[in-house]
């Protein structure tokens, strides 16, 4: 692995860089053996990676990453970069708050952040001039340097274009991936802790979780939850003009109502204990009180009235 220096740093410093086996031009560099670590890197420096990956780590957040071969330059303006691309795979990572334009002999490749998300993006250039442009991350506009015609790539798409053309090709004739496995950089390590200092294993990693409060009922569950469905938005490359919108009669609004159970009573229902041998049972409670008197005596007939009168005259017979 080689770094070669060629001549003073011809802009300030944007961030550094790193690689196997690389030629930078306009960048001051110490020539170092083995693995090259993170190196100053200027605007303007023109970078040829002759085998094997490269790595840049911007001062302002975000990265690009290169398979070589390639060869490049890359300038910065503000928030602003501007790559220029003679061949080979760039990926550049780049924040919401760092723009970058991608300029190749023929097509100019502008990515587009969507919701302010960062953009991420392969772009590949054969020598042949077959191009390829793969965006997993926000969306990536292309446009003929010539005839100013443009297409849209969405994101997660891809194309390849041969010739500066905007007419797609076999997307197998260049292959447009590039993950770079270089380390990235990481801060200086601190002073070492002395040799003979016993390690202390760490109890909090076994320590039981705490217990936490069930989450408190949000009146949102009540509310119904409506789902839209409507046909799938389409994108074809090979025709430059938008698809026509979806018309409302082909959307469908189905709405979910949540059940609520019934009431669930929980409890444990015992038996009535025996009742005990020898006593006995006590009556029910009547559902009316009443009182207990003895029954009235028979009134006597008019017969039993003459009898008894007669009776107390003479008295009874003996």
């Amino acid at each position: 692995m080689a770094l070669a220096a060629q001549s003073p740093a011809s802009g300030p410093s944007i961030g550094t860089i790193e690689g196997d086996d690389l030629l930078v031009r306009g960048g001051t560099f110490v020539p170092e053996s083995g693995k090259v670590s993170a190196a100053p890197f200027a605007s303007g420096a023109d970078v040829t990676v002759r085998s094997g990956q490269a790595l840049i780590e911007l001062a302002g957040g975000g990265e690009i990453g290169i398979c070589g071969p390639a060869q490049f330059s890359v300038i910065q303006s503000g928030n602003s970069l501007t790559l220029a691309l003679d061949y080979g795979c760039v990926h550049p990572k780049l924040p919401p708050s760092t723009n970058i334009v991608i300029y190749t002999p023929l097509i100019v490749a502008t990515p587009i952040a969507i919701d302010d998300q960062q953009r991420d993006l392969v772009v590949g250039l054969a020598q042949s001039g077959t191009m390829c442009v793969t965006s997993s991350e926000g969306a990536v506009r292309i446009e003929q340097q010539l005839s100013a015609q443009n297409v849209l790539v969405p994101q997660g798409g891809s194309i390849t274009l041969a010739g500066g053309a905007l007419a797609p090709v076999d997307q197998a004739a260049t292959t447009c991936s590039c993950d770079v496995q270089l380390s990235r950089t990481s801060a200086p390590a601190g002073p070492s802790a002395p040799a003979n200092k016993p390690s202390v294993p760490d109890e909090s990693a076994n320590a039981a979780p705490p217990d936490l409060p069930p989450p408190a009922a949000s009146s949102a569950d009540d509310e119904p939850i409506y789902q839209v469905f409507m046909p799938a938005l389409t994108f074809n490359a090979a025709s430059p003009a938008m698809p026509p919108t979806p018309s409302p009669e082909m959307m469908v609004i189905v709405r979910h109502a949540r059940v609520h159970p019934g009431a669930l009573f929980t409890g444990v229902v015992e038996a009535a204990a025996p009742p005990e041998i020898g006593s006995s049972p006590q009556p029910a409670p009547s559902a009316r009180p009443s009182q207990t008197s003895a029954p009235a005596p028979a009134r006597p007939g008019v017969y039993r009235r003459i009898r008894n009168y007669f009776h107390s005259l003479f008295g009874s017979p003996s």
